[in-house]
């Protein structure tokens, strides 16, 4: 069987390992090194120090980006986003929920623009701690994101969203 002619360039990728850390920072395990630094230059003799960054204000900005009914600073909330079924448990800052694809995606560019830690939970609750924002920051409930958006009764499938239970 003959191929049709490439267009383009053709890149070969190498297969790498590596992981993806909590601080947003991919590490490359087999050489050691980290893909992308976060070194500066150094300043400038005779420049001023640089300023301290303002404090962010989480709730407000969130709120800003998606309304305020969708952001909860209250205890409660907070409190029932703290923990899973056995032990573990460390309250967020604030809890977002997501009602679409776009709120997330929303929340995530903040978040990482930022560098706030996220933590995903969907509409049950967890057993082993991947539920626990364990750092803090944003706990984006995934619990209003419940249309199930295709049933094929033929194939034995079922397309829904997150917070479907």
């Amino acid at each position: 069987m003959k191929l049709p002619p490439k267009k383009g360039r053709v890149f070969q990728l190498k297969p790498r390992l590596g992981i993806l850390s909590n601080d947003g920072l991919c590490y490359d395990l087999e050489d050691g090194e980290d893909d992308f630094s976060e070194e500066e230059d150094p300043p400038e003799e005779g420049s001023p120090p640089p300023s301290e960054p303002e404090p962010l204000d989480l709730p407000g900005s969130l709120t800003e980006i998606l309304g305020e009914e969708k952001v909860s600073v209250s205890e409660e909330i907070r409190d029932a986003h703290s923990g899973d079924k056995w032990f573990a448990s460390h309250q967020p800052e604030v809890v977002v929920f997501a009602e679409c694809v776009e709120d997330v995606s929303k929340v995530l560019a903040f978040a990482h623009r930022n560098r706030v830690p996220v933590t995903t939970r969907g509409a049950g609750i967890g057993y082993v701690g991947g539920c626990v924002p364990v750092e803090g920051g944003i706990v984006l409930s995934t619990a209003r994101m419940n249309k199930i958006v295709a049933i094929s009764p033929q194939d034995g499938v079922a397309v829904v969203q997150p917070g479907v239970i």
